[in-house]
């Protein structure tokens, strides 16, 4: 695997974890060391925006051995993460002590040396990004990524890095502010992140209602939603990180022993890979299985689980089973969701429906 893959492999298992929470202040404090492994770094400050918007604020501060909150005006003229806020901008500096390359930038940025002064930490990189607001671009906050490991410069795929994963907690930081309507649907939130208006949602319900097929499957054949969009919704409503399926994956072969061919052909879950004394698992609903059961089951101390689109677990566990003859039905995935026989001739009030819910998601789509 290429560095830039593993990079962005990396950064994914990082968004996808801040995605599946609500608490955002206590997933970036659990992650801030994940954080700086991905971007091979040695400290990570996060800071947010006060209230009036004149300063910002540590949330987050690794490597400094105090409890306090870190205040900067929000200005170019004494920090570098000050400037950021101020400009809306990311810096990629090479050496945080170079006063040439410091006045190259437009306009000039100045390093706070007195916080290394007071610390006895010797800043060199920095790769400083802002955290917007993903619909108006209101400031939100600030990363400041500080040292690289090897002590060279932030490559650019890192500045890629910085933003996809600003971008992530603007999202998280708009949501943890702005009053979210109570969630009916493990797909809701396709209308929370704006793929889809309200009106949209609730006829595309109906529709696939009155049809009596799965909510997914018609938003997926009616709706054009992907994979991604579905598996990204229901890992916002379980709380559990998304997987997204490869054809590619290697079948955990011992633990696929544990259990008769039988068993496994009706689970609701499927293991996915064994990390030491956790094992990752796969599932279209967390909530069919209980941990413990299934830790008991595979004989571990611990499972972790992952969540995929009804259509990307059938597609796993073909993968894992398929042999002549084998011939597992969607309906099966999992049990308790099975659904009555689809009449072939749809009633009026279906078409209806329908064409009404088809007309404005496609509209919706090409303006």
């Amino acid at each position: 695997m290429s560095v830039d893959a593993t990079l962005f492999k990396n950064l994914q298992a990082v968004t996808s974890k801040i995605h599946a929470t609500d608490n955002i202040d206590e997933i970036i404090l659990d992650l801030s060391k994940d954080i700086c492994a991905v971007f091979e770094a040695d400290r990570l400050t996060i800071y947010t925006v006060n209230e009036d918007r004149s300063s910002i604020i540590s949330k987050v501060k690794t490597g400094l051995n105090t409890v306090k909150e870190l205040k900067l005006p929000v200005g170019p003229e004494f920090s570098v993460a000050g400037y950021v806020a101020q400009h809306k901008k990311q810096v990629n500096i090479k050496d945080a002590y170079d006063d040439r390359e410091l006045a190259s930038f437009d306009p000039p940025v100045r390093f706070l040396k007195e916080v290394d002064k007071h610390s006895g930490y010797r800043t060199r990189q920095m790769l400083v990004a802002p955290i917007l607001e993903p619909r108006d671009g209101d400031l939100l906050g600030v990363v400041q990524i500080i040292n690289h490991r090897e002590n060279r410069p932030f490559p650019k795929v890192f500045e890629e890095a910085a933003t996809e994963l600003c971008r992530t907690l603007g999202i998280a930081f708009r949501q943890r502010t702005v009053r979210k309507p109570a969630v009916r649907s493990k797909f809701e939130f396709l209308v929370v992140e704006g793929l889809m208006s309200t009106t949209q949602f609730d006829l595309a319900t109906a529709a696939a209602r009155q049809r009596e097929i799965d909510l997914e499957e018609y938003l997926r054949s009616e709706c054009r939603m992907k994979d991604k969009e579905l598996g990204e919704a229901l890992s916002r409503y379980y709380r559990v990180p998304y997987e997204l399926f490869r054809a590619d994956r290697s079948k955990p072969e011992e633990l696929l022993k544990r259990l008769k061919r039988e068993y496994w052909e009706k689970c609701p879950w499927l293991p996915l890979e064994d990390a030491g004394d956790t094992t990752i698992v796969l599932t279209a609903d967390p909530h069919a299985a209980s941990p413990r059961e299934v830790a008991s089951l595979l004989g571990k101390y611990k499972v972790e689980f992952r969540v995929c689109t009804r259509r990307e677990f059938q597609d796993t566990k073909q993968l894992y089973f398929s042999k002549p003859g084998l011939d597992i039905k969607p309906d099966e995935v999992p049990p308790e969701e099975e659904k009555p026989p689809v009449s072939d001739e749809p009633s009026e009030s279906d078409n209806e429906i329908r064409r009404i819910a088809n007309k404005i998601i496609v509209d919706a789509k090409t303006t």
